[in-house]
């Protein structure tokens, strides 16, 4: 279980997915099945809906062996990675480099991630040339590898996560992270990120942010997660 967010965070959903996870949360409370969340945080929300055979297994970080071509860019270039919706705050995080763009001062922005829950107006806006931002719909694995370890940071804005695959696969390829101050970033990151409070400390961050990259982290493997899930399987048959 990724997350409840239609649950826990309902002002992001459409309330027909709040009733729909309600409903599901009735129904696997009657089977009273082991859980598996993948991260503390989930555990947590649904430890307060009565569920306690709960086990943490993260989501592994690795894409299969690909060759990483490094791009160099023109200007300090920050990444966005996600589904492009109001919980994951895209909007601040172009509001900070238009900004920046306003007072002069060199920054780019690529955001990458299909279109899902936003305001047309904010949808017409990414689909239109602007100097220093540029969105891209879909990218290839090897491309998105490329962008994580070319790229200055990448930044995670979400107001809410259940847990924050981009930030852990940028990881793996030696990103720098910039993340909002939530527990599951900090869960999840830890110390390797530089964090922020909120929209308004966001454009101070990127302003004055200096990169510090770093070699290749391997993280949790997909194997790794594979081998935990059957462990657990065969641990309660």
């Amino acid at each position: 279980i990724h997350d409840i967010l239609p649950i826990t965070s309902p002002q992001f959903f459409p309330i027909s997915s709040c009733e729909l996870h309600l409903q599901w949360i009735e129904t696997i409370r009657k089977i009273d099945p082991v859980l598996i969340a993948t991260s503390q945080k989930t555990k947590n929300d649904l430890e307060k809906y009565g569920f306690n055979k709960i086990k943490i297994i993260p989501l592994g970080s690795n894409f299969t062996e690909l060759k990483v071509r490094h791009i160099k860019f023109k200007n300090r270039t920050f990444l966005a990675v996600g589904t492009i919706e109001e919980r994951k705050a895209q909007k601040a995080i172009v509001n900070t480099f238009l900004r920046l763009q306003n007072e002069g001062i060199e920054a780019d922005l690529i955001i990458v991630g299909k279109l899902g829950r936003v305001d047309e107006d904010f949808k017409e806006f990414l689909c239109k040339k602007h100097k220093n931002i540029k969105y891209l719909k879909f990218v290839s694995d090897r491309f998105l590898c490329s962008l994580y370890s070319s790229t200055e940071a990448i930044i995670a804005a979400s107001y809410d996560e259940g847990y924050g695959l981009p930030m852990v696969e940028a990881s793996y390829y030696g990103a720098c992270i910039i993340a909002r101050d939530i527990p599951v970033f900090r869960d999840i990151l830890g110390e390797n990120a530089t964090y922020f409070k909120d929209d308004i400390s966001l454009y101070e961050t990127i302003k004055n942010y200096k990169s510090k990259k770093t070699n290749r982290q391997i993280g949790i493997t997909w194997e790794y997660t594979a081998r935990e899930i059957l462990k657990l399987i065969k641990e309660d048959l």
